[in-house]
């Protein structure tokens, strides 16, 4: 494999030899990266393919690398030690700034008690408008009712720092969150005793979250008020479903 700049395009080429059908063949690829506004182009060449292997497979083998792609090159911060710490600085700062923000959300509604708060349904779960988006979904973690707050808050800022792409939206008063095309992986709503989180391919995860349920491939992770959950496995949970196909919820 031979590197080399060409202005400001980085370009790779390498040469293989695979077996075909009755002769051994060589394959040349060259791969060009070039930073732009919105990230880095990609260019993939592929030469002297025998025409017995179809186009089409070269064209999937290279959407499966480049779905691989962004495990090899963005950082994993949960794993090594000082990347732990950065992560765990990342979600803490985010949890904090939400908390202030339905912390002052309490103030002005304490001083306007005809401001309209949030109904609690069975179990304490706020009743709140269907909604896309981040908003809505912070409208429901603020109106979760005591201890449950800091876990959705909590919760929510920990997959907005794992899964940076994330969409979210809420549901049947339910916060949902997936990514785009690919359905959603998780969502989490207030019960009586505790806050439960569902992981719509919760079988399909190593190891498998602990509840399960009616639905095979779905499994539950149940979070009370004096736990001490393990985040890291939690993060293991969430990154292993965001990268699942999700479901198809609404």
């Amino acid at each position: 494999m031979s590197v080399e700049f060409i202005q400001d395009v980085l370009q790779l080429r390498g040469t293989s030899c695979f077996f075909a059908i009755s002769r051994v063949a060589w394959k040349q690829v060259t791969i060009e990266l070039r930073t732009v506004a919105c990230g880095t182009e990609v260019n993939i060449c592929q030469s002297g393919i025998p025409e017995s292997i179809p186009v089409e497979f070269c064209y999937l083998g290279w959407q499966e690398s480049l779905k691989i792609l962004p495990r090899v090159v963005e950082p994993d911060w949960s794993k090594s030690p000082a990347g732990r710490q950065t992560f765990e600085r990342e979600v803490n700062a985010m949890a904090r700034k939400k908390s202030a923000k339905s912390s002052r959300g309490e103030m002005r509604d304490a001083a306007t008690p005809d401001a309209g708060q949030p109904k609690l349904l069975s179990g304490g779960n706020p009743q709140i408008a269907k909604g896309d988006g981040d908003a809505p979904v912070q409208a429901y973690i603020a109106a979760m009712p005591g201890w449950k707050r800091d876990v959705g808050s909590r919760l929510d800022a920990i997959i907005t720092c794992t899964v940076p792409n994330v969409r979210k939206a809420v549901r049947w008063n339910t916060p949902f969150y997936g990514i785009e095309g690919r359905g959603w992986f998780l969502a989490f709503h207030c019960i009586t005793k505790y806050v439960k989180v569902t992981f719509f391919r919760g079988a399909s995860l190593h190891p498998v979250p602990p509840v399960a349920s009616k639905q095979k491939d779905v499994r539950y992770f149940h979070i009370h008020e004096e736990d001490h959950w393990d985040e890291e496995l939690v993060v293991g949970w969430m990154r292993q479903a965001s990268e699942l196909p999700g479901e198809t919820c609404f």
